[in-house]
């Protein structure tokens, strides 16, 4: 006779059969905890190892954008840089009334001028594309699991 669930049957078999085929209550709870608890440490590395591979895809999405506006951001100031240095001598030809210095110094600077807001332009649109994309990594990031 077993007492499971209020209701007592009766059990055709042997103490080792009962054993295997129903088992007592305490045991069953003992069990049942015991998986939910393995079943919460697997979902806990699988959760862990997921937000690594997420972290992984994010950085290798990301690298490209952060050369390009390190680039553009590199140029800019080597071109701001030789920028100033034209114009020093722009000055120093239009003191010594260097007619053709000055147009030479001048058609290098809007050169330069034009370089400068093409990088700018870059840099705008990789920043653009790495801040949506980071975003999109933050929120899935930040989802629950």
């Amino acid at each position: 006779m077993t007492n499971l669930g209020g209701t007592i049957t009766v059990f055709d078999g042997g103490y080792d059969e009962f054993l295997e085929k129903i088992g007592w209550e305490e045991e069953q709870e003992r069990k049942g905890a015991s998986a939910v608890a393995e079943k919460t440490v697997r979902s806990k590395k699988d959760a862990r190892r997921e937000r690594s591979q997420l972290v992984q895809e994010r950085s290798a999405a990301l690298r490209p954008f952060k050369q390009r506006i390190d680039a553009a951001e590199a140029r800019i100031c080597e071109l701001e840089e030789e920028s100033r240095q034209a114009q020093s001598e722009l000055v120093a030809a239009s003191e010594a009334q260097e007619g053709e210095r000055c147009a030479l110094l001048g058609r290098r600077l809007k050169e330069m001028e034009a370089q400068i807001e093409a990088h700018f332009a870059e840099l705008e649109q990789a920043t653009i594309a790495y801040e949506q994309l980071s975003q999109e990594f933050e929120e899935r990031l930040n989802a629950p699991s």
